[in-house]
């Protein structure tokens, strides 16, 4: 795998169905912020690790990763665990820290937008 600029329209372009792409629907407590577990129930909501899961074995693995991002040093930091595999916890855990610019532990809603409108930022 070659190191090229990172694209991110990660979940959303290619595994967010429209209707539920929206920022009020996942927050669902109303404090205007995501915290990692409504994020995580948002994930779910959608089956984006399905749609990454080419093969089906509840895993997504260097190749399939590929092809969304071709960043080896990006999928390294999103498998935490480093056992060669990103499951759907550590999927969830790298999109939301990829969104959340100020490390507050939230996104707001101006950090989710680019994540629901399938931006490269």
């Amino acid at each position: 795998m070659t190191s090229r600029t990172l694209i991110l329209p990660a979940l959303v372009a290619l595994a967010l169905p429209a209707a539920a792409a929206d920022f009020s629907t996942w927050d669902t407590n109303r404090d205007g912020s995501l915290d990692s577990s409504e994020f995580a129930t948002g994930l779910r909501g959608v089956t984006a690790h399905h749609d990454w899961d080419q093969n089906a074995d509840g895993r997504i693995d260097q190749d399939e990763f590929g092809t969304r991002y071709d960043d080896t040093a990006l999928y390294d930091a999103w498998d935490r665990n480093a056992d060669g595999t990103i499951d759907e916890g550590e999927l969830g855990n790298g999109s939301y820290e990829r969104h959340d610019a100020d490390r507050s532990g939230l996104l707001n809603e101006p950090e989710a937008d680019p994540f629901f409108k399938g931006s490269t930022q």
